[in-house]
């Protein structure tokens, strides 16, 4: 399901009334970017894609009504990703935002913003590979 697809500028974390950094994997825009109340309660706290013309990062939605329209509050790292090959970060951009789908649920724990989520991905995908292989060769 699409959610946005604008030209957006990073708002800083004051924008939702936050006096520390946004939590990392998280991003907050407008409410008014889904009709119904009932859509913004079933997105919240979940994983969405955002698209730029060169990348696309994973993140948790959340929406505030203190944000402007064209308004995204998105950790820095993430707004760096976006636009890796521009040399000016502090201009628009335009991204489309969408609910994940299965393939790329799969996805998100080896491209997390956090190191720990990415190390444990990628020990439990080892894991799995392993615990298959023994299986295999139990049966040989």
């Amino acid at each position: 399901m699409e959610i946005a697809d604008a030209e957006f500028f990073s708002c800083p974390t004051k924008q939702i009334g936050a006096t520390v950094d946004l939590q990392k994997g998280w991003i907050v825009i407008r409410h008014d970017h889904l009709s119904g109340k009932a859509e913004r309660r079933k997105l919240y706290g979940r994983w969405v894609a955002i698209k730029s013309d060169q990348r696309t990062i994973y993140r948790i939605i959340r929406f505030s009504p203190t944000v402007p329209r064209d308004g995204i509050v998105i950790d820095w790292g993430g707004w760096i990703d976006l636009q890796p090959d521009a040399d000016d970060l502090g201009k628009s951009l335009n991204l489309k935002i969408s609910t994940v789908k299965w393939h790329q649920a799969i996805r998100i724990p080896f491209v997390h913003v956090d190191n720990a989520v990415r190390i444990s991905a990628y020990l439990g995908g080892l894991s799995t590979l392993l615990g298959i292989a023994s299986i295999i060769l139990a049966f040989k």
